[in-house]
């Protein structure tokens, strides 16, 4: 184990164990919270829908984070209540679906809100990406429900993969004519003809963006 990033001691925060608490919570208990700068296309918000709601779903594998403003110093009266900080859109899809939400609760300054909100979502989008295990993984997940499917077929085009075919490790002799296309064959296996379809739409459109002969073989 590396210490490089064990702080020391007079740095080190104490462990409070009761400072963040879980609870299933009534959304109508918690308030928007208007410095939320997060966006929700209408494709993300069906996706999540159907994740977690849907049956055909995964129900709940997260928690909203919520500010309990009234247990800490530094809010007005009008603004000391239950506000979000993260879950915006899973607060407003459970609340048209009459459920509760999990949630975390916890306390902080004005201050430390704001630093949360302008923090929490940019530090996870700093992950790098190992492409090939997602692009694997991406490969091992169908779903029966065309909007999760849709999902998955979306996150699979963002890696570059395609039924078992991630083209950006194509390798073998390509060559160049004189319309500029790089011509090369390739054999994609599949289950069945739907799929079969589903996929040579997705490569027809890969070619005509980036002027590919491709000889498909079913």
């Amino acid at each position: 184990m590396t210490d490089e990033f064990k702080l020391a001691a007079d740095e080190l925060q104490p462990l409070d164990i009761s400072a963040l608490r879980f609870e299933w919570v009534d959304t109508g208990a918690v308030k928007p919270n208007i410095d939320n700068w997060r966006i929700h296309p209408p494709q993300q918000s069906t996706a999540l829908n159907k994740l977690i709601f849907s049956k055909k779903g995964v129900r709940w594998a997260g928690a909203v984070l919520i500010n309990d403003r009234r247990m800490i110093d530094g809010w007005d009266e009008a603004e000391a209540v239950w506000t979000l900080i993260d879950g915006h859109d899973r607060h407003r899809l459970a609340s048209i679906h009459g459920q509760k939400v999990p949630a975390l609760i916890g306390s902080w300054t004005p201050e430390q809100e704001r630093i949360i909100l302008s923090t929490l979502d940019p530090i996870a989008a700093l992950a790098d990406t190992d492409a090939e295990a997602w692009g694997n993984l991406l490969q091992s997940v169908q779903s029966s429900d065309s909007d999760i499917q849709q999902l998955l077929d979306t996150l699979a085009q963002r890696a570059g993969v395609f039924g078992g075919v991630d083209f950006d490790d194509l390798t073998g002799d390509t060559e160049s004519n004189d319309d500029d296309k790089k011509s090369f064959a390739i054999t994609i296996i599949v289950r069945d003809m739907d799929e079969f379809e589903i996929i040579t739409e997705k490569v027809r459109a890969l070619i005509d963006e980036n002027k590919w002969d491709v000889e498909l073989k079913a």
